[in-house]
């Protein structure tokens, strides 16, 4: 047909100038960590268990390459509470030789993320002899972690 016909004449008109333009292409990317625990539990014991009690747990962070973050508690008492006044008190360390404790004015030491998932044990140790003094129950408490980044 003639419109056919046309268009294929206007494509095969040659162009002989051209004008140029640079395009700026950008993107900031953020930092970011997720991060999850583990339960830490301790299982069941007598009162008259007269050994220490030993747990372990992770912790899981997840930052982006190169974020340097440290993970921390504000929970300025470890104690495992029944009936609000029995409680248990425990101790928190990141190393299962028990040197290097974590608290609420001890962080654990800062890391690097690496857009992996980093696990980190923690361990949990009751004394020895401290379920002689409280009554038989569950003992418990939610303490609040936190990665800062």
């Amino acid at each position: 047909t003639a419109t056919t016909a046309g268009l294929l004449l206007c494509s095969s008109v040659a162009l002989g100038k051209t004008a140029s333009s640079t395009m700026h292409v950008s993107l900031e990317v953020e930092s970011s960590c997720t991060f999850s625990s583990d339960d830490l539990d301790f299982g069941s014991h007598s009162t008259n268990t007269i050994t220490e009690l030993k747990a372990n747990t992770l912790l899981h962070v997840t930052c982006s390459k190169g974020t340097s973050y440290a993970v921390g508690t504000t929970a300025t008492a470890l104690e495992l509470t029944h009936n609000v006044s029995d409680k248990v008190a425990y101790k928190l360390f990141s190393d299962s030789a028990e040197t290097i404790e974590f608290n609420s004015t001890k962080p654990l030491a800062a890391a690097l993320g690496t857009g992996n998932e980093n696990k980190i044990p923690l361990f949990g140790v009751i004394a020895a002899s401290a379920l002689s003094s409280v009554p038989a129950g569950s003992y418990s408490q939610d303490i609040a972690l936190t990665v800062t980044y």
